[in-house]
C-alpha cells in the first residue's frame, strides 16, 4: 500500500472519528453554556416558570437543566469503532432534549431544550467543522 492510501485510511479511520467525537462534545458544552441549541431556526431556550430557584447562578438564577450537574456530565460524545454517538445515561435526557411528556399520570408537555443533536437529524455546525477538517486533511495528503 502506498503512502497516500495508507495516510487516507488513517484519516478514516482514527483522526476523523476523534475530530468528530471532539466536535460533537464541543456543541453539547456550548449548548449547556449559551442555553440554547445553535441550529438553524433555533433560539434560546424557554426560561422555567419558578425563577426563584435556588443552585447555580446565570444572571441571578440557576442555570437551565443545570441542578445536581448529572444532566450535563452525564452528555457525552464517544468513539465506537469509526462510528461516534452523543448520548447521555440519564432517564430525563431524551424528554429535555426532544421536549416530551414528563411527570406522573397525565404528566405536563416538557419544553424542548435542545442540547445534543436529535438521532436522525444532522447539525448544520458540525458538518461544516468536519468538511473543514476533511478538505485541510485530504490537502495534506494529496496537495
Amino acid at each position: 500500500m502506498n503512502n497516500a492510501s495508507q495516510r487516507l485510511k488513517d484519516l478514516i479511520a482514527n483522526k476523523l472519528p476523534v475530530h468528530t467525537e471532539q466536535r460533537a462534545q464541543d456543541i453539547v458544552d456550548k449548548s449547556f453554556q449559551q442555553e440554547q441549541y445553535e441550529e438553524k431556526g433555533t433560539s434560546k431556550w424557554k426560561g422555567r416558570k419558578k425563577e426563584e430557584q435556588p443552585g447555580k447562578e446565570r444572571e441571578g438564577r440557576r442555570a437551565l437543566l443545570v441542578k445536581s450537574g448529572r444532566l450535563i456530565s452525564s452528555t457525552i460524545a464517544e468513539r465506537r469503532g469509526s462510528e461516534v454517538v452523543i448520548g447521555s445515561d440519564t432517564p430525563y435526557s431524551q424528554v429535555h432534549n426532544e421536549g416530551l411528556k414528563a411527570g406522573k399520570g397525565a404528566g405536563f408537555q416538557m419544553p424542548q431544550r435542545q442540547f445534543m443533536p436529535i438521532p436522525g437529524e444532522s447539525n448544520s455546525e458540525l458538518d461544516e467543522a468536519m468538511d473543514k477538517f476533511m478538505d485541510d486533511e485530504l490537502d495534506k495528503i494529496f496537495g
